[in-house]
């Protein structure tokens, strides 16, 4: 009986991973077929499933819509790949050359977005999940691969990327098990501290 507790536990949080992030990353035969649908010269080695999305600079907008995705990290270059219809197909590509730098909110061990700051907008990248829980270990993975492929990490020590514009809201805050409640919260303008 506690055998079959334990299979049946495994299979759950499998199948919990899996839907996770609805592009399929976990075998041999997915890479594969990655390397194959996406022409790349070699298998992949490591992919992170994440979350992403553009947003403008200038005062932040609540609730950026994200992308389920996959980076795959490589020399100078993150290409975010997505999965339609059976086949993995690339959703976006950020070069080290065409970004400013990584901004990294609080260090490289924390539960915070990764920005990427770019001449023209930035791109938020958060290994979080449909909850909004942040995977700590994965954020940290990405932003050691993202350096070694040549971008430019920056910390909060070195300037921030946002301003308080002075101006407070009220919102509504989601409270997990709590319910919802109004607090007051202060409106925050992103820039580029990075900018060549």
């Amino acid at each position: 009986m506690k055998r079959l507790h334990w299979l049946l536990a495994g299979s759950c949080a499998a199948l919990l991973a899996a839907c996770s992030n609805p592009v399929p990353f976990g075998t041999p035969e997915d890479l594969a077929r990655m390397k194959q649908d996406l022409n790349l010269a070699y298998l992949p080695s490591t992919v992170l499933p994440l979350k992403w999305a553009y947003f403008d600079y200038g005062v932040q907008q609540e609730g950026v819509d994200t992308v389920d995705t996959l980076a795959l990290v490589q020399p100078g270059l993150l290409t975010l790949v997505g999965y339609e219809k059976g086949h993995y197909v690339r959703q976006a590509e950020v070069t080290s050359a065409s970004t400013d730098c990584m901004y990294i909110f609080k260090g490289d061990v924390s539960a915070q977005p990764v920005w990427l700051l770019k001449a023209d907008r930035p791109v938020f990248l958060t290994t979080g999940n449909s909850r909004g829980l942040i995977d700590v270990t994965r954020r940290k993975t990405l932003i050691d691969q993202m350096t070694a492929a040549g971008f430019i990490p920056h910390l909060d020590a070195q300037g921030m990327a946002y301003q308080p514009t002075g101006i407070t809201e009220r919102k509504l805050v989601m409270m997990t098990g709590y319910g919802q409640r109004v607090e007051l919260m202060e409106q925050n303008k992103t820039h580029n501290v990075c900018k060549k």
